[in-house]
């Protein structure tokens, strides 16, 4: 017997009831550990978003474990059963359709009922789409602030940006593609000309990173083809806190990019935050840029 078996038996029998969290991965099925796999297939019960999803992945590896379903929409009612196996001697692996789960996913108040109770809670680390996108952005990470999916509602979007526009760190969040254009457009009127990585279908096969400043993302995105799923988006943080001295040249550059997908009124909100020059100045020039 190698010393891998030995010390993969010596923690099959650790495993006492509770609940194991369970990272899966967020695209290439190669990126599951081996203790996921461990805890998936020694555990009573998996409970998970989508069966469906949990089923395939659990096919791969010929894991048999009885599913449940475990969502927003049934939380509440089943919550107080899981509770009630884990005291009675089971052990739970609370999984996700991909990646870590609880980031932006139910379980938060799974978690602290078991604390509640004294019930054992552990995690069994691996993917997550949060940190992999970081680590690939080229964005400053030794600070950085998640603040999940955006609001679909516009008006309650917009007060969410405003409130995380004075946050000094790279900033990350979860956006719809089919939203993708006009949230970009409320970031830049909102923090301004910052350098801002979209990320999608990382770990597949058709992987992309996006790293442009906002106005040039915003007309990239523009032409191109439709993007599908759901993406993260990362801001780096206002590396200049000071107002800038530019020509008047540069000035006219900048808004010739931005007439193309914003209001006059927006440009000079947006402009007068970053440069020193007065508002009206900046409506002037966009005014003459619209016309023509």
């Amino acid at each position: 017997m190698n010393n891998i078996t030995s010390q993969s038996q010596k923690y099959h029998q650790l495993l006492v009831p509770g609940l194991y969290i369970v990272s899966t991965p967020i695209g290439n099925s190669l990126d599951i550990s081996l203790r996921a796999l461990n805890v998936f297939s020694r555990a009573d019960i998996i409970i998970c978003e989508d069966t469906r999803i949990t089923k395939k992945l659990l096919f791969m590896h010929n894991i048999k474990t009885p599913l449940m379903p475990y969502h927003e929409f049934n939380a509440e009612r089943t919550r107080p059963s899981i509770i009630k196996k884990i005291e009675e001697g089971k052990v739970i692996a609370l999984t996700s359709d991909a990646g870590t789960p609880l980031i932006s996913d139910p379980g938060y108040k799974l978690v602290r009922d078991c604390i509640d109770k004294n019930l054992l809670v552990t995690s069994i680390p691996g993917a997550s789409s949060v940190i992999a996108s970081l680590t690939v952005s080229g964005l400053p990470t030794n600070e950085f602030f998640f603040g999940g999916f955006l609001p679909k509602k516009r008006l309650t979007k917009i007060k969410k940006l405003k409130s995380l526009a004075n946050i000094s760190s790279t900033i990350i969040l979860f956006e719809s593609a089919k939203r993708l254009l006009s949230s970009c457009k409320d970031i830049l009127n909102i923090f301004g000309s910052r350098e801002v990585v979209i990320v999608r279908e990382l770990t597949k096969k058709h992987e992309e990173v996006m790293r442009l400043v906002l106005p040039d993302l915003i007309n990239h995105l523009k032409d191109k083809e439709s993007i599908k799923g759901e993406v993260v988006v990362l801001i780096g943080p206002d590396e200049n806190t000071e107002k800038k001295e530019v020509t008047n040249e540069k000035v006219s550059e900048a808004i010739q990019s931005m007439v193309k997908f914003m209001s006059v009124r927006d440009i000079g909100n947006t402009l007068s935050k970053l440069i020193n020059m007065k508002r009206k100045e900046i409506y002037r020039i966009a005014l003459l840029k619209k016309k023509k």
